[in-house]
């Protein structure tokens, strides 16, 4: 069963992205994942336990720059015996980092190389498929992140994030050990930024799961209100039910001299669980009125003084 996340990003890697997106998205990649080494001859190197992702920056190296690269792989013996894909460009390795406006020593992102909405989305799609993950939309928290060994790149990213022209995202950082986290929490923010680095069919299946979720959550929440509803009217009946034997233990029903409030008092003994609205409707069907929740509620406050009365009385007593 794939991650969330491997579903996103083999998602971006199978589109046909325009060729100034696509640049960038190579940029980000190498600039969060690659390096460079001087061993002979200065040459690119990046890295992935993807076998798709290293086909597809591959196949970026070889039809973009028209190079060679050499792709080779290393097996880890302990943990999961993950396999590490290499790519390692020699052949005009310094061309390629200055048509991509890379600088190892410089954590700046050039302007040029995001220089509209698309070029954005195409760069954090780099960054997302070399360092990003995402928790299941069936999880028990939304998050998405991607991780940066440097601060100041990191920062760089955030910064990124939110210059897009939609201004819907809030990014937060947070250090990690030794690495530097990108994140954002809110659920609409995932859903838009899926759709900026161009996986749309995940953003439909996290959409899709993020509503069905919301609705059983609000559902859930329902029933504890009503739950809650249901106990504060039980009590309330009580008390309810006290102050009227007390009324009763004293004054004879038809003593009463306000007719609705021995009415009140006949059915509150019938209807023990009922609410006020439900008293007022029986009420409104005796009488032929109008009687509203808000009648009901003040005769009761006057049962409650009556009841309060006589207990002076016997208090006096």
């Amino acid at each position: 069963m794939f991650s969330f996340a491997r579903k996103v990003k083999e998602e971006i890697i199978a589109k046909p992205f325009v060729l100034k997106r696509l640049k960038a998205l190579l940029s980000a990649y190498i600039k969060t994942s690659g390096f460079v080494s001087y061993i002979s001859n200065l040459s690119i190197i990046v890295r992935t336990e993807n076998a798709k992702i290293a086909r597809f920056i591959y196949s970026l190296f070889t039809s973009i720059y028209e190079v060679k690269p050499r792709l080779s792989y290393t097996k880890k013996m302990k943990l999961n015996k993950n396999i590490t894909y290499s790519i390692e460009i020699k052949e005009n390795a310094k061309e390629i980092l200055e048509d991509l406006k890379i600088k190892f020593l410089v954590d700046k992102i050039d302007p040029s190389i995001v220089s509209n909405d698309d070029c954005i989305g195409g760069y954090l799609s780099g960054c997302f498929l070399a360092s990003g993950s995402c928790n299941d939309p069936r999880s028990a928290n939304y998050h998405l992140e991607m991780q940066f060994s440097n601060l100041e790149y990191a920062k760089s990213v955030e910064k990124l994030i939110r210059k897009h022209r939609s201004k819907a995202f809030s990014p937060h950082m947070t250090k990690r050990r030794n690495n530097y986290v990108v994140y954002l929490k809110r659920s609409d923010q995932i859903a838009s930024f899926l759709i900026l680095i161009g996986a749309e069919v995940a953003c439909m299946e996290f959409e899709n799961v993020r509503v069905e979720r919301d609705y059983r959550n609000i559902d859930n929440r329902w029933q504890i209100c009503d739950a809650a509803n249901l106990k504060k009217t039980l009590d309330s009946a009580r008390v309810q039910l006290e102050d009227i034997k007390i009324i009763e233990s004293h004054i004879p029903n038809e003593k009463i001299r306000s007719e609705k409030m021995r009415w009140l008092i006949r059915l509150r003994k019938e209807n023990d669980e009922s609410s006020l609205r439900e008293l007022a409707e029986l009420m409104s069907e005796i009488f032929d009125i109008e009687i509203s929740k808000s009648n009901v509620y003040h005769l009761f406050r006057q049962i409650h003084d009556l009841a309060e009365s006589l207990r002076g009385e016997n208090d006096e007593r």
